[in-house]
């Protein structure tokens, strides 16, 4: 038996342009390539269903309690932590809260819940001390409005305040922060009462408000009489002291009237027109001539609304004192003589201001 003849052609499928090399599988029964398997680990257990793993839960079968929190230190123990001291615990450690508020965890009156005391402390942690209690009582005196001012913003209309001589008493306060030591009208009898009690001197023959209102006085009788008016400056100045008043002089040739201040120990007077020494001081009564100013500078005729203001060195007047010192008292002075020419003095407007 002769063996069977084969002829086996093979093409070169990497060299031909055209030719596609086919799926030859040499067993045919091979399975399929395999697919990589699902490798994902499994979800850590979780038995209070919170979405916290047991072993990150605090309580893992309470679904209320899950992860550890952030704790506050409460050096104070006010119920308000400390922003900057912290830990993390499932519970909280001694002397920590979860409240983190306190601006000072030192001193237990302060924190936002605390009310505001007299202690020159920010205790409610607003970035303002004392604020709508300094100066609302006597328990509690401020220095001087512009303190208040500066403090709150904002005047009251009134406050307490503490003097220089350590006394408290109650001061109305301008918007503008100035403390109102004297805000004077002659308008009635009562006003001429609040003027009245701060009179040093007075024996003037006519003194009184007249029907239109005006505080008018003169020497009845030609006798040489003096008024003398003195405001203390009880509060802290450093010279900060404005004042404004309406005057007027009828016919004082011979009579004069001084308004000045005393600062160190020293009468400087703040209005000047002229400089009297036609009235010899031996018509003055010793008593009288006690209360005159260091020199004959005083008003002489005509009605001047004039304001000096210690701190403003551009007002324009006859002279304008700057006194650098702090500033004691305001003084009014008035040496009446209607021997030749029937003298009269009115005062309409006194007011007196610390700043």
């Amino acid at each position: 038996m002769r063996p069977a003849l084969f002829t086996l052609t093979l093409a070169a499928c990497t060299t031909s342009p055209t030719l596609e090399c086919p799926d030859v599988r040499l067993d045919d029964t091979a399975p399929p390539e395999a697919q990589p398997a699902d490798t994902a680990p499994p979800e850590p257990p979780d038995r209070d269903d919170d979405g916290v793993p047991d072993d990150e839960d605090c309580d893992p079968d309470d679904p209320t309690v899950t992860l550890p929190g952030v704790w506050y230190l409460d050096a104070d123990g006010d119920g308000h932590g400390d922003p900057r001291r912290s830990t993390t615990a499932c519970v909280a450690p001694v002397d920590h809260v979860a409240e983190a508020t306190d601006c000072d965890d030192l001193i237990a009156v302060r924190h936002p819940d605390a009310r505001e005391l007299c202690d020159d402390l920010d205790n409610d942690c607003d970035g303002l001390a004392d604020e709508g209690v300094l100066g609302a009582t006597e328990s509690c005196p401020a220095t001087s409005c512009a303190q208040l001012l500066e403090r709150e913003g904002a005047a009251p209309a009134e406050a307490y305040l503490r003097e220089m001589d350590g006394d408290v008493a109650g001061y109305a306060c301008a918007a503008d922060g100035s403390t109102v030591l004297f805000d004077w009208a002659a308008t009635d009898s009562s006003a001429l009462e609040d003027f009245e009690a701060h009179i040093a001197f007075n024996n003037m023959g006519v003194f009184r408000i007249t029907s239109d209102g005006r505080l008018e006085w003169s020497d009845q009788g030609h006798t040489r009489d003096v008024l003398a008016w003195r405001l203390p400056v009880e509060i802290e100045n450093d010279g900060a002291v404005t004042v404004e008043i309406l005057y007027q002089g009828v016919s004082m040739e011979e009579s004069m009237t001084f308004l000045h201040a005393r600062a160190g120990g020293v009468d400087e007077h703040l209005l000047c027109t002229t400089v009297l020494n036609n009235t010899p001081e031996s018509l003055w009564s010793d008593a009288e001539l006690h209360w005159r100013p260091y020199s004959y500078c005083a008003d002489q005729n005509g009605s001047i609304h004039y304001t000096w203001d210690n701190t403003d060195t551009s007002v324009d007047g006859p002279v304008h004192a700057q006194l650098e010192a702090r500033i004691d008292e305001i003084g009014f002075t008035s040496f009446m003589d209607s021997t030749n020419s029937g003298d009269q003095s009115f005062l309409d407007t006194l007011t007196v201001r610390v700043r």
